[in-house]
């Protein structure tokens, strides 16, 4: 060597080369170039071995030490390089100073020199800046569920500031005016963006948060959808806060376990409506308190079962009924200033006691029996027992004290005391206007006071008052059961059927190690098909073949984009296939819907993908009308431009899919992104027979656009 001495050439000695190779056995960042004017294409005069290291310069966001700052390059097999030999003309130690972009207009040949020894590099055909900076991607991120915006992708070259990594990590720094953005990208599709309105979008697989607090602030609305099962567990004390409505929705069932107590408190009114059974059982006692009135009402029986049962009012107790039977096992009690007991036909009351301590008593009854051990009835103003048939009193004691009358009335009178019976009154009446029969072994008949017989048909006599039925009916305000229209519109619950089918598509790059080692990719399929050089390597490197036009500078609308040129075709004109391999909903659908879509797309005109198809119970994901292929998401094309759902083309072919037999279809501003129509037959397959025939945004049937509806409707 001339420069022994090191770094002190007198020439200095420029190179343009490319890279064979940048695996450092020493891990210094070198790598090997073959260098144009110096050495040969022939491999086998110069293998790639032989190369020798060249170091990289690194720039100044790398500290050249303990690995601070950018700790590698970006080399690869194939990059075209420039730098200068350290040694001067003796060219044996070499410097790269950076990289020289250019345009391919062939792929790479691993046989000879100044290739990529692999064959991956180059990838594509056209310029090495990439298609992200310069505008040309046309794979735009399919929005999700119905409140993501569409894809913000609008880059114009040199504006977007773009790091592609080999395996397809992205990091975009995006100054195009009115598009800038802020884009961090998994090779995988999982990515964070903040938008040019200010927003921000992200989206994964799965994602896993660890923190020791949350804060969370949402001046405006905020809406989550669930495909699957949600669960929250909060070790300490939760509390929700509505200062608006709050509404639950439940299609299945609820169930609430409390291990403290539950109280609700409401300044309003509080219903309880059900259209199945209502049980309540507790270990303790019942009580309700009502400020005003308390009315229950049924269209069927009521029962009160208790050891001892008691009604109480200060003013009224009245009942009405065909038929009127009061038991209890030990006692019963009625206490109020009036009691009224009014049947058609009988009142039957059979209780070992029987107490009635009240302001007016009044019976008016076609025929009453009471039989018990002991009667007794006081009133501080009158008794009136008034019956058309009979009056059977069958007693071992019998009192009837009142302080104004006491009236005891009927065709036939039946008073039998085993051991006394005691009547007395300001004003005692006891009769008949048949047989009056009273047994006792003692008998009182208004001890102190005087005594007139009386009888319903007896000249002048004042009948006592009987209430009919109908009178009394009046008295009470007995609401009627079932439901109004209002009352009912609770119970058709339409949740939305959210559409979470997010869809990673298999990477299309991964790296390729020397040995072969590498992850899941496109590229990668294809490699197993075809080795990993020689003949058919252009589908190893994901070469295309084809060159830049003026067309590819033309970025296409937000609300449009061009047809993929993957996935199965089941119709060649108009083209129906399918493109949905990537998706989770990736099955196809029914024999029968593929039949309805190629029917609407004859019909019509238009060229349809299905993004979104059939899926597994294993692999569910939102809906459960894509179950076993009964359901489709689909994009429509006219001259290869995707349809927006104002567009009179996309009305006709779901009038079209409607009429070959679709049962349900789903569009929408605010549905899909505005671009995607749901279609299916899973009524009474997948979902309930009765299940919406249609729906817009948010999945209800009240957001569904007025054309859809008179389309789905006649």
């Amino acid at each position: 060597m001339n420069n022994v001495a090191g770094f002190r050439s007198t020439e200095f000695v420029w190179f343009t080369g490319v890279v064979e190779d940048r695996h450092d056995p020493v891990l210094l960042n070198r790598v090997k170039v073959r260098v144009f004017g110096y050495h040969t294409e022939n491999k086998d005069k110069l293998p790639t071995a032989d190369l020798p290291w060249a170091a990289v310069l690194m720039p100044t966001t790398s500290s050249g030490t303990s690995g601070v700052g950018d700790g590698t390059h970006g080399l690869v097999e194939g990059s075209w390089v420039m730098g200068f030999f350290r040694d001067g003309p003796d060219a044996q130690d070499p410097v790269v100073m950076g990289t020289i972009m250019g345009i391919n207009d062939s792929g790479a040949e691993p046989t000879m020199g100044f290739n990529d020894p692999y064959g991956v590099f180059p990838r594509e055909a056209g310029t090495d800046v990439g298609t992200r900076a310069v505008g040309l991607d046309y794979e735009r991120k399919v929005p999700v569920g119905v409140y993501e915006p569409e894809d913000a992708y609008a880059a114009e070259y040199p504006y977007n500031k773009v790091r592609l990594t080999e395996s397809g990590h992205l990091i975009e720094f995006d100054d195009t005016p009115g598009a800038e953005r802020i884009n961090i990208q998994h090779r995988a599709g999982a990515f964070i963006e903040l938008r040019p309105d200010n927003k921000m979008r992200t989206r994964s697989k799965e994602r896993y948060d660890a923190m020791t607090q949350w804060i969370v602030t949402i001046t405006g609305d905020a809406s989550v959808n669930v495909g699957g099962n949600m669960s929250t567990t909060v070790q300490g004390n939760a509390n929700l806060a509505v200062k608006g409505n709050s509404n639950i929705d439940v299609k299945g069932n609820s169930i609430n376990r409390i291990n403290g107590s539950s109280v609700t408190y409401t300044t309003g009114n509080t219903q309880l409506q059900t259209q199945g059974d209502i049980n309540v059982k507790t270990l303790g006692d019942v009580r309700v308190d009502a400020s005003g009135s308390l009315t229950v009402r049924s269209d069927g029986d009521q029962f009160y079962i208790a050891p001892n049962i008691t009604f109480s009012a200060q003013d009224t107790i009245t009942a009405v009924a065909d038929h009127i039977f009061l038991t209890a096992h030990t006692s019963f009690g009625a206490n109020g200033p009036k009691y009224s007991i009014n049947a058609t036909e009988e009142i039957y009351m059979d209780a070992p006691n029987l107490k009635g301590e009240i302001d007016n008593l009044d019976m008016s009854i076609s025929e009453l029996a009471i039989k018990t051990d002991n009667i007794s009835m006081s009133a501080t103003s009158t008794i009136d027992l008034e019956a058309d048939s009979e009056i059977n009193l069958l007693t071992t004691t019998f009192n009837a004290d009142a302080s104004s009358e006491a009236n005891i009335t009927s065709a036939t009178t039946n008073i039998d005391g085993d051991s006394e019976v005691n009547i007395s009154g300001a004003t005692t009446n006891v009769g008949s206007s048949g047989t009056t029969n009273i047994k006792s072994s003692t008998l009182n008949l208004n001890p102190g006071g005087t005594m007139s017989p009386f009888s319903p048909s007896s000249p002048g006599a004042e009948a006592p008052i009987l209430h009919t039925p109908d009178e009394l009916l009046e008295r009470v305000d007995l609401p009627g059961v079932g439901f109004t229209d209002d009352e009912a519109t609770p119970f058709l619950i339409e949740i939305e059927e959210a559409d979470t089918d997010i869809q990673f598509p298999t990477p299309k790059y991964s790296v390729i190690k020397p040995d072969g080692t590498s992850s899941v990719s496109q590229q990668i399929d294809a490699l197993r098909l075809t080795g990993r050089s020689g003949e058919s390597n252009s589908r190893i490197s994901g070469w295309s073949g084809t060159s830049l036009s003026a067309t590819d500078t033309q970025i296409p609308e937000t609300d449009s984009g061009t047809i993929s040129s993957t996935g199965k075709i089941i119709n060649d004109t108009p083209r129906v296939k399918y493109v949905n391999q990537y998706a989770t909903r990736n099955k196809e659908i029914q024999p029968a819907l593929e039949s309805i879509i190629i029917s609407a797309a004859n019909s019509t005109g238009l060229d349809v993908e299905i993004f979104s198809g059939g899926m597994t119970p294993q692999r569910r994901t939102g809906s459960d009308r894509h179950l076993n292929g009964y359901a489709a998401d689909v994009w429509l094309y006219k001259d290869g431009k995707r349809l927006t759902v104002n567009s009179p083309d996309l009305h006709a072919w779901v009038q079209a899919a409607k009429n070959a037999g679709a049962t349900a279809i789903g569009a929408g501003i605010g549905y899909m992104g505005n671009v995607g129509v749901h279609l299916d037959i899973s009524a009474g397959n997948t979902v309930p027979a009765n299940s919406a025939t249609y729906w817009g945004a948010s999945g209800r049937s009240a957001n569904a656009p007025s054309w859809l509806v008179k389309i789905m409707t006649s």
